[in-house]
């Protein structure tokens, strides 16, 4: 093991065990980790802030703030009050948490299928639109407007997935 990997290591230990601690803010332990990640000659400075034009970290991150709006609302324990008495031990919490776990993944899951079969269906139809139409769309129309047509057909499916009408 080279010091720079030996070094990237311990960080990603140290600051898992941060977030396992729980004392400090993520956000400030993400901060602190990406700083010591340039102090200590792993990612060059030009490049430190990189992630952050990948769609996966956005998303993550709204995620986050979107849970921790949840939190602070209080909405969830509004919405466990009436079972929360019955919820005592190990024995009635984890059949419940379980169902719970299960139904939100199963949702998510089947949302996803459903989306991604979809998105394949509009490109594959309209690809067939555009090869049976070629010869009176010419490459300029497709070029134009083809991407805003799959948009706003994946846009309204998404929606459509969202409110759960699909």
């Amino acid at each position: 093991m080279t010091l720079q990997q030996a070094l990237a290591f311990g960080l990603v230990v140290v600051t898992i065990g941060c977030f396992i601690w729980g004392r400090f803010r993520y956000d400030l332990i993400s901060l602190a980790a990406l700083l010591a990640s340039v102090a200590l000659g792993l990612v060059k400075p030009k490049n430190a802030f990189d992630g952050f034009s990948n769609d996966v970290v956005v998303i993550i991150a709204c995620a986050l703030v979107v849970s921790a709006g949840f939190a602070r609302s209080g909405v969830i324990e509004v919405l466990l009050r009436p079972i929360l008495p019955r919820l005592k031990s190990a024995a009635t919490q984890v059949p419940v948490f379980a169902a719970a776990t299960a139904v939100g993944a199963g949702t998510a899951v089947g949302s996803l299928i459903a989306f991604a079969a979809t998105t394949i269906g509009t490109i594959v139809a309209l690809t067939l639109i555009a090869v049976s139409g070629g010869y009176r769309l010419r490459g300029r129309w497709l070029e134009r407007w083809a991407n805003h047509l799959t948009a706003v057909v994946l846009v309204v499916v998404g929606v459509l997935v969202f409110a759960g009408a699909i």
